[in-house]
C-alpha cells in the first residue's frame, strides 16, 4: 500500500512512539539486566535526516548523541535496541517514501531485514543508507 507523505509520517510517528516507549527511550525504567547493555539509537525528522548512536549503557547519552548526529532541529529517537546492529534502507518516488528499519546481531542480518520492510510497500530502488554495529 502507497501512503502520501502526510499518512507515512503519522504512520512512523505512532509505531516511533510505541517502539521508544518499549525500548525506554522516553524515560520508562529499564529491568537491572537491560540497563548494563549497550543501546542502539536512531533518531529522525520527517525531511529525510537520521542519526545514530551505537553502543551507549547511558540511555540519557545516546539519545543526546543521536539527536546531535541527525544535524536538525526536528529529529526525535524512532527506534531502540539492544541488538548489536541496526540497518536502514530507503528511498523515496516523488513524494512517496518507503524505509525499513531493523536490528539484527550482525550487519548482514540486519540489513537484509531492512530491505525486505523497505520493499513491502512495492516501490522500486530501495538500498541500505546506513547499516552499522556497536
Amino acid at each position: 500500500m502507497l501512503l502520501s507523505n502526510k499518512s507515512r509520517l503519522s504512520l512512523i510517528a505512532a509505531i516511533a512512539v510505541a517502539l521508544v516507549d518499549l525500548a525506554g527511550v522516553t524515560g520508562i525504567v529499564r529491568s537491572a539486566a537491560a540497563a548494563d547493555l549497550p543501546i542502539n539509537i536512531i533518531s529522525a525528522d520527517s525531511k529525510g535526516h537520521f542519526g545514530l548512536s551505537l553502543g551507549k549503557t547511558d540511555e540519557e547519552l545516546a539519545v543526546k548523541e543521536a539527536y546531535r548526529s541527525c544535524g536538525a532541529t526536528r529529529c526525535h529517537p524512532i527506534f531502540a535496541t539492544h541488538e548489536r546492529c541496526l540497518a536502514i534502507a530507503s528511498t523515496r518516488v516523488g513524494k512517496t517514501w518507503s524505509t525499513g528499519i531493523s536490528p539484527g546481531p550482525d550487519k548482514s542480518t540486519a540489513s537484509a531485514n531492512a530491505m525486505a520492510h523497505c520493499q513491502r510497500n512495492g516501490l522500486a530502488g530501495c538500498a541500505i543508507k546506513h547499516a552499522a554495529c556497536s
